[in-house]
């Protein structure tokens, strides 16, 4: 019996004991060393991050030097981040700035020479790696803190060392690769204008390239290789010829004004052009819309043309285009406002030239200029 009540007074105890014991603590987010996220709660706010409380609390102290050691790890990981980052940006860098180069400096250098006979006028701060308005998940164990900062602030670190190191890589490399390759694209280039099978041709053998492109209807190759003759090799017998094929070629490329300085180049310095030269530098002159290097306004245009035309007419007046010539007077005068003039030069043309395809247009331009609206 009494080891029985001995056994009762022993449970009734331990029971009692158990019912008096203090609850286990409880964390919010996992035990004591599980991860509490922040949210918007910062060290500075006051609040506890455990209860849910943001504005007030005692674990001020605890949280700014976790917040410490969070800075701390920022920093050192993103100093070891910036120097992987930078290095590594850099070689790429440097790699891109040297295709970049090449394939710039090859383009220009071409162009350089390609243009010149085309257009031949005939005379980026280190991020703040301490900004608090960017929380991330801490917990009180500060070298996890230390761990976190190290962790963020390295990816940070590489993502604009890298870029940083690759702006000074490709800055490093391309002009060196640009100028190199500027320099072979303008001797390569030139030899494909000027050599063929190792030799420098002549003004008669690229006037033959010249035409053989312009039949192909390769018009900018062919003007190309028509100015050299033009601008480079002075006083050749092939002269007027390539003059001629290149106001031609003009024409095709729509750049109308110079094949009018061409045509008329060709009226004042070759003779044997001379008739030809200044029928086409009218027609030309005659249907440009607006002023350019040759003059300022039209009037320029209109004027030279009727210089051009009245050639044909007082030195060549056997010619077959002597009629359309006194029509291209004609609309020369009216652009001009000489109404009379023109209807003189209209009545030459049905009086003189009856069955010319030229005499019912001037007809009809008399009676437009003789009717009072």
């Amino acid at each position: 019996m009494k080891i029985f009540v001995l056994i009762l007074v022993a449970i009734f105890m331990t029971f009692t004991l158990t019912a008096h014991q203090s609850p286990r603590p409880h964390y919010h987010q996992g035990g004591p060393n599980g991860p509490i996220v922040w949210g918007s709660w910062s060290p500075n706010s006051g609040g506890n991050p455990n209860n849910g409380n943001h504005h007030g609390g005692n674990n001020n102290g605890v949280d700014a030097q976790a917040q410490a050691q969070y800075d701390r790890g920022y920093k050192e990981g993103y100093r070891l981040g910036y120097q992987e980052g930078y290095e590594n940006g850099l070689r790429d860098g440097e790699h891109a700035g040297r295709k970049q180069g090449r394939f710039d400096g090859a383009r220009d250098g071409r162009h350089s020479i390609i243009d010149s006979y085309l257009t031949f006028d005939y005379g980026r701060d280190i991020t703040d790696y301490s900004d608090k308005n960017v929380y991330v998940a801490l917990d009180y164990g500060h070298s996890q803190a230390f761990k976190q900062g190290r962790r963020t602030g390295r990816n940070d670190g590489v993502s604009r060392g890298r870029a940083d190191g690759y702006e000074k890589g490709k800055g490093k490399t391309y002009r060196k690769a640009y100028r190199r390759s500027y320099d072979q694209a303008v001797k390569q280039t030139h030899n494909e204008i000027f050599y063929r099978n190792g030799r420098k041709m002549n003004a008669r053998e690229q006037l033959e390239i010249g035409m053989d492109f312009y039949q192909r209807r390769d018009f900018n190759n062919a003007i190309i290789h028509l100015n050299v003759i033009i601008r480079d090799m002075g006083n050749t017998p092939v002269l007027g010829k390539a003059l001629w094929w290149a106001a031609r070629t003009q024409m095709e490329l729509d750049n109308k004004e110079y094949a009018a300085l061409i045509y008329l180049q060709l009226m004042n310095k070759f003779p044997r052009h001379k008739p030809k030269a200044a029928m086409e530098a009218a027609r030309v002159l005659v249907g440009l819309k607006s002023g350019g290097f040759i003059g300022i306004g039209r009037k320029t245009y209109y004027k030279q043309a009727l210089i051009c035309a009245s050639i044909i007419v007082d030195q060549y007046f056997g010619s077959p285009e002597v009629a359309e010539a006194l029509y291209m007077q004609g609309q020369c005068f009216e652009k001009l406002k000489k109404k009379n003039k023109a209807k003189i030069v209209y009545k030459k043309i049905v009086e003189n030239y009856k069955t010319s395809p030229w005499a019912p247009k001037a007809k009809k331009r008399i009676k437009k200029l003789s009717s009072w609206w």
